[in-house]
Order: structure tokens, then C-alpha cells, then sequence
């Protein structure tokens, strides 16, 4: 009996340890579910969160390109005015030019007219 003792208690002690060391795996792999599904959850919170904004970042990008073809139209006008406003300028440098042999013939006519006499003349 001594030997069907000693037998079992040396069987024991292994099933003993391998039944704790199953216990302690299977509380491993429940933590290790518990984990993954926290983390699902967390990562599925996330998406849903950048989603969001990368919605929101495509509403902006379609009020800048708005904004933009806004703006490539103002630049297309102030081209247009700025054609315009050379030619105006052009015609000012022009008229500046002209001036004074205008305002020098239309003196001339008006004395011609009243019979008077220019400086020239005198």
C-alpha cells in the first residue's frame, strides 16, 4: 500500500500543478477575449469618430474649392479691369501729351475769334 501511495501522490502533485496551470491559461485566454473585445469596441469608436471628421474635412475641401473658383473669378475680372485700367492710363499719358498743343490751338482760335492778338504776335 506504501507503493500505491507513493504512486498517487507522485501522479497527484502533476495533475495537481497541470489543473492550475489549466486554470491560470484558461483565465489568461478570458482576460485575453475580455481584452480583444474592449478593443474592438474602442477601435470601432474610433472609426466612427474619424469618419466623422473625415466628413467634415470633405464639407470644407468642397467650400475651398468654392472659395477658390470665387476667387479665379475675381482674379479673371481684375485682369479684365486691369486691361481696361492700362488703356485708361494709356489714354491719360496720351491726352497729358497732347495738352498743351490742345489748350495752345483752342487759345489761338478764341483770340482769332475776339481779333485780339497773341503774345506771339505782340
Amino acid at each position: 500500500m506504501t507503493m500505491d501511495r507513493d504512486l498517487n501522490r507522485r501522479v497527484s502533485e502533476p495533475e495537481s500543478s497541470f489543473a492550475c496551470l489549466t486554470k491560470q491559461i484558461k483565465d489568461l485566454h478570458d482576460d485575453l477575449l475580455t481584452f480583444r473585445s474592449e478593443t474592438e469596441q474602442r477601435f470601432a469608436l474610433i472609426d466612427g469618430r474619424f469618419d466623422s471628421i473625415e466628413g467634415r474635412f470633405d464639407r470644407i475641401e468642397g467650400r475651398f474649392d468654392k472659395v477658390d473658383c470665387g476667387f479665379e473669378r475675381i482674379e479673371g475680372r481684375l485682369d479684365t479691369a486691369g486691361g481696361g485700367l492700362a488703356r485708361v492710363e494709356q489714354g491719360l499719358q496720351a491726352l497729358r501729351c497732347a495738352l498743351p498743343e490742345i489748350v495752345r490751338d483752342a487759345m489761338r482760335a478764341v483770340l482769332r475769334e475776339r481779333g485780339g492778338t497773341s503774345r506771339a504776335q505782340s
